[in-house]
């Protein structure tokens, strides 16, 4: 929960080698709940290094099929990510969910969830790297998180239809895969605190804007923070780092 990437990406790292030590419950009560809101966090190398331990994570054969089942439907979105890494990690975590599965339980678990990302049929996920939709591009994932586009924000935040004179400016292969990450990126948009309109004093988490020499509206350091990540854990204050308590 911590404002510093380098922070949250180490215990992404460090946190799957704790299974062992803490048991099965906690494993699946506490330590794969983190890694469930690391996936969702907006610093890619974040989200690199939560894909490298949940490997490591179910490598440790203590969450049960359940568990397994919603991890492979977490990360099956990963699939048309933009990043060629990310996409590369994704698909080893669901090859490590199927090592820990026969191929029956992998077919009527797993594939629901990876179908589909894929381009034909398979039944089991030993062999999806061949086999996967082409991702979304790196210029329509932007426009749909850094709210270049006012409408397609809306409909995805929303979850209302996008709009049709949209899907016409994207290409196929784009419109297709914007489709398939829509239920990511809606928990990544849901997760933002709300931004206020111009002018309102009541600014959230207690940071304002500032207005500059051409009246436009600039948000401080710590506003750009809290807006940027989600919160580990909503219930509990995060525990500032002080490179954000010095901003």
């Amino acid at each position: 929960n911590d404002f510093a990437w380098e922070v949250r990406a180490a215990f992404c790292e460090e946190a799957a080698s704790l299974p062992k030590k803490v048991g099965q419950v906690s494993t699946e009560g506490i330590i794969w709940p983190c890694y469930e809101q690391a996936l969702l966090d907006q610093e890619e190398r974040v989200l690199q290094a939560a894909l490298s331990g949940l490997v490591a994570l179910v490598g440790e054969k203590l969450l049960r099929r359940q568990s397994l089942t919603n991890v492979a439907s977490k990360v099956a979105p990963l699939l048309v990510h933009p990043s060629a890494t990310i996409r590369s990690r994704a698909t080893a975590v669901l090859k490590a969910v199927g090592e820990q599965l026969n191929a029956v339980d992998q077919y009527v678990f797993i594939m629901p969830a990876v179908r589909p990302f894929l381009q034909f049929a398979l039944v089991g996920v030993a062999s999806i790297d061949g086999a996967l939709v082409p991702p979304l591009s790196r210029r329509a994932f932007e426009r749909a998180l850094l709210r270049r586009d006012e409408e397609l924000h809306e409909a995805l935040l929303h979850k209302r239809p996008v709009p049709q004179v949209l899907k016409d400016e994207l290409p196929q292969a784009d419109s297709e895969a914007l489709e398939l990450m829509r239920p990511y990126l809606h928990l990544i948009l849901r997760s933002r605190p709300a931004m206020p309109q111009a002018g309102n004093a009541s600014w959230p988490l207690g940071v304002a804007f500032k207005e500059d020499q051409l009246g436009a509206l600039t948000a401080q350091p710590g506003m750009v923070h809290n807006l940027h990540y989600p919160a580990m854990n909503p219930h509990c204050a995060p525990n500032r780092s002080l490179q954000a308590t010095a901003e």
